[in-house]
């Protein structure tokens, strides 16, 4: 099992279209095979900051997600939205 959290920090004034754009990919990331998790949060203090909070089956499951349709014309459309984006590949400590 992988856990991913995705952090993005929407430009200035681009908050409301960067919501947008990331609200589409809920649906088809969540009907994925090998995803278990796809949840979009929004920092309340920061309406810049969004994350993705994520949770894929394997790591296969989650590179094939990477280079899904969805998420190809995703990467299309954020440059112009997002100052930053960081991806953070985590293991779960039992």
């Amino acid at each position: 099992m992988l856990t991913i959290i995705a952090k993005m920090i929407a430009k200035e004034g681009k908050e409301e279209e960067t919501f947008q754009v990331l609200k589409k990919l809920i649906k088809p990331t969540q009907e994925e095979d090998g995803n278990i998790l796809y949840n979009l949060h929004r920092q309340p203090d920061n309406p810049k900051a969004f994350f993705f909070y994520e949770v894929w089956a394997s790591e296969e499951a989650f590179q094939a997600h990477t280079q899904s349709e969805h998420i190809l014309r995703y990467r299309e459309k954020m440059s112009d939205l997002l100052d930053e984006r960081e991806v953070y590949p985590l293991s779960k400590i039992d």
